[in-house]
């Protein structure tokens, strides 16, 4: 199906519509956080593997990371263990292992995945979820929930915005 990014028209994730940010795409990039200039194939096309965006790259030289500007990235170490003790596809996994490394320690700090029928599927919602962060969201660097631009203070643990 056809999913629009604010960068232009691209295939939607599993076949369905998506708003985006950079241009249309597939599971992760159809829903952000590629912002800018973009079309054409997203991070994770309806099969869940290709990566792209303008003219084969991603929706814009590089995600948008404003919301995650706090979030001390998560080792080599850290991603290697996570994905360890899940059952999850060697091309998911490489792909994650690619991701921004800030991006991946939120995605970690969600937890295990272990009771889900399908890890693969969980692990693309999460990604899609903070995919969908506005710039002027931000995440919590105590409990790594994600805050609405609006707010002060987490909702969840009640930190201040740092």
């Amino acid at each position: 199906g056809d999913g629009w990014g604010c960068g232009g028209k691209g295939d939607g994730w599993g076949g369905k519509s998506g708003w985006g940010c950079g241009g249309g795409g597939g599971d992760w990039s159809s829903y952000g956080p590629w912002c800018g200039k973009g079309g054409g194939k997203g991070m994770w096309d309806t099969k869940g593997m290709s990566m792209g965006g303008k003219d084969g790259g991603f929706g814009s030289e590089s995600p948008c990371l404003k919301p995650f500007v706090n979030v001390t990235p998560a080792t080599d170490e850290e991603i290697n263990m996570f994905l360890g003790m899940h059952n999850i596809e060697e091309s998911i996994a490489a792909k994650f292992r690619t991701m921004d490394k800030q991006i991946a320690k939120v995605v970690i700090s969600k937890g295990s995945m272990l009771d889900a029928r399908d890890q693969n599927a969980v692990l693309r919602q999460r990604c899609a979820a903070l995919s969908a962060l506005r710039e002027d969201d931000w995440i919590c660097t105590n409990c790594f929930d994600h805050q609405f631009a609006k707010n002060a203070m987490c909702r969840k643990c009640g930190s201040p915005r740092m």
